[in-house]
């Protein structure tokens, strides 16, 4: 999906629906048929949202559990776009990879370090790190917005969108 999200990002179709962001009232005069592209945009990212949606639920033993769609599962994704640059596809992976290796690998093991400085004995929630991981989401995202808002690896054109005038 990545190939093929990139390839189609440099097409003709890539291009008009990047013009009808920027500009829809210059991009339909420039001979681009601004429904045509929004409804095409529209169709295509329903398209790959579903053959995820079935990817995950093909990964999944049920799909009857309502805790697989709960709301921190939106906000880990909102934080990995976010984290990794808006518009970026190589941007969202490391943001991905990033809070999935904190989650899987990180905070288990500064759990198993608080438990053998023997810090939480009685195995609190709030003094174990896995029950701050949302505060550190936060905070993270905070920290990204304030000092690189346009993400780890932003998108060229978001980049200088940002940094204008700053040459």
């Amino acid at each position: 999906m990545v190939v093929a999200m990139r390839r189609l990002e440099s097409s003709r179709l890539g291009r008009a629906w990047v013009a009808v962001r920027e500009d829809e009232l210059a991009a339909a005069s420039m001979g681009v048929s601004a429904t045509r592209v929004k409804l095409s945009a529209f169709a295509l990212s329903s398209a790959v949202a579903g053959l995820a949606g079935c990817l995950y639920a093909g990964s999944l033993s049920t799909t009857a559990d309502p805790n697989a769609y709960d709301f921190n599962r939106s906000i880990m994704v909102l934080c990995a776009v976010i984290l990794g640059g808006l518009g970026s596809i190589p941007g969202t992976l490391l943001g991905v990879a990033i809070l999935v290796g904190f989650d899987t690998v990180l905070a288990p093991w500064a759990d198993a370090w608080i438990q053998a400085l023997q810090v939480n004995p009685s195995g609190s929630s709030l003094l174990s790190f896995s029950g701050w991981r949302l505060a550190v989401f936060g905070v993270a995202l905070v920290l990204v917005m304030r000092f690189r808002p346009e993400g780890l690896v932003p998108a060229r054109r978001m980049a200088s969108e940002l940094h204008e005038g700053q040459s």
